[in-house]
């Protein structure tokens, strides 16, 4: 394989593993996100979002520092999203090494791509009247980070691996 084919992989590997394997990671900013688009805003409270104007006093939903209101039900069921999101994350790890050996990477890989663009795709499509998309959309993300890390850790030479893992024992000749 040729020098310039090799430094290509290993950085489209790269930054295939930055953007794409732990975007359950940046919850903090999607929460942030989602509560400002009013994602799941529908299950708070009717009289916590209205504004009542008593003869000369205004009273108002709570509204934290930033500026947006807060609602216990919409940010426990963020959470519950985000909870969801991380399980499928380290639970199906382990079934995609065996499907990597099985399957080859090829397959697997494309396997990948569908499950993140589909993820990705109903993420862009959820909003305030289709809430209920976050969930899918998270479960597809998360699914398929893991198992695109486990691929990109397959990039590396068999024989580099094993020789620099293993240097002078006899594990080296059962695996090389």
């Amino acid at each position: 394989m040729r020098q310039i084919t090799r430094q290509f992989i290993l950085w489209y590997g790269l930054f295939e593993t930055f953007v794409f394997t732990g975007n359950i990671f940046g919850w903090t900013a999607l929460h942030y996100m989602l509560r400002q688009e009013g994602i799941y805003e529908h299950v708070c409270d009717s009289q916590d979002n209205d504004t009542h104007t008593y003869a000369n006093e205004t009273e108002s939903s709570p509204v934290n520092l930033r500026g947006y209101r807060t609602c216990e039900a919409q940010d426990s069921i963020l959470n519950l999203a985000y909870t969801i999101g991380s399980f499928c994350m380290g639970s199906t790890s382990f079934v995609w090494g065996f499907l990597l050996d099985k399957w080859g990477l090829r397959n697997v890989r494309l396997i990948i791509n569908g499950l993140i663009t589909s993820g990705c795709i109903l993420l862009s499509l959820t909003i305030k009247e289709t809430s209920f998309l976050l969930f899918p959309s998270l479960i597809l993300l998360c699914i398929a980070g893991v198992p695109l890390r486990l691929a990109n850790m397959q990039e590396i030479k068999k024989e580099a691996y094993t020789k620099e893992s293993f240097p002078n024992t006899s594990r080296q000749r059962c695996l090389g």
